[in-house]
């Protein structure tokens, strides 16, 4: 909390390049995103007549975000090297991400069993969820190497302990919808997402109508 607090001090006193607020800008975007689909998760219930209608309202804000986390990879490796000032800035728009994310993840978490109950085809929804945690962690990840590659001195060196810290979030979320009976062996093979998504891909294998 005190390096955000003076991250951001330090990025309100000066100004940054144009290429610094385009990915200030995007990783803005992904945080638009990550809202509103905390937002959705947050009314979903598992309502067995609309559940379904729910998931699918999920699915497509996840899609967006997904849009969002992709424009900003490409963003960023697109810019070049970035000095310190440019790099408080960005590191600023990646710090104030977290948060989020976490809200997201533990709201997820805590509708372990509202998705359970909405079943399409021969199974749950919690399936799909289970392997777009997977997905997204996978997602965030290069997120995050994609901009830190960007980042000078200091700010590039303190990125890898706050990746472990999202990766951690996200595998703390993908564990409580792998089945007991599984072994969880492949937690670190994946990975911000994009909050709750369900592909077309995983739909079209369940029978599922992000």
């Amino acid at each position: 909390m005190k390096l955000l607090m003076f991250v951001t001090l330090l990025s309100c006193l000066t100004t940054v390049s144009g290429q610094a607020q385009s990915i200030v800008d995007a990783l803005q975007l992904v945080q638009q995103g990550i809202r509103y689909s905390d937002s959705l998760v947050y009314r979903f219930d598992g309502n067995p007549y609309t559940g379904a209608l729910d998931a699918i309202n999920i699915q497509e804000s996840a899609n967006q975000v997904g849009h969002a986390v992709e424009y900003c990879i490409a963003v960023a490796n697109a810019s070049p090297l970035l000095n310190d000032q440019d790099s408080g800035a960005v590191a600023v728009a990646i710090l104030s991400l977290r948060p989020d994310v976490e809200t997201l993840l533990k709201r997820i978490i805590s509708k372990k069993w509202n998705f359970d109950q909405v079943v399409v085809g021969l199974f749950s929804v919690s399936k799909q969820v289970q392997q777009a945690l997977t997905d997204q962690k996978a997602q965030t990840i290069a997120l995050g190497n994609a901009v830190a590659s960007k980042l000078s001195g200091a700010y590039r060196q303190a990125a890898p302990l706050l990746l472990e810290e999202f990766s951690a979030s996200f595998d703390s979320a993908i564990a409580a919808f792998v089945p007991q009976s599984m072994d969880y062996s492949t937690r670190d093979s994946g990975i911000l997402i994009q909050g709750v998504c369900f592909s077309p891909t995983h739909l079209r294998s369940s029978s599922i109508v992000q």
